[in-house]
C-alpha cells in the first residue's frame, strides 16, 4: 500500500470498476487517472469516507492513478481488463 502523508491507501480495479480504500478519513482527495501516454483519462473529487468505487468505461490496458490531499501525493499503476 503506497502511503499518502500518514494514510495509507489500497488502489485496484476489478472489470471496470476502480477501488480506492483509505486507512484513514479525509476529504478534498483528488484523484486522476492517466492512461501511459499522459493523458488525463478521468478527474474526480473523493468525498469524505474510507472506500470508494468508481465506474469506467476504459480500455483494457495500464493506466496511473494520481491521489492528491492536503497530506501529500500518491500515484499507482493499475490494470484495467
Amino acid at each position: 500500500m503506497p502511503v499518502t502523508g500518514e494514510s495509507l491507501v489500497n488502489i485496484y480495479t476489478w472489470e471496470q470498476t476502480l477501488y480506492v480504500n483509505f486507512s484513514e478519513e479525509g476529504a478534498n482527495r483528488l484523484l486522476q487517472l492517466y492512461d501511459l501516454g499522459g493523458r488525463l483519462v478521468f478527474s474526480q473529487t473523493l468525498d469524505q469516507g474510507l472506500s470508494h468505487a468508481l465506474q469506467m468505461k476504459l480500455e483494457q490496458g495500464m493506466y496511473l492513478v494520481r491521489i492528491q490531499s492536503p497530506k501529500g501525493v500518491t500515484t499507482q499503476r493499475v490494470f484495467v481488463r
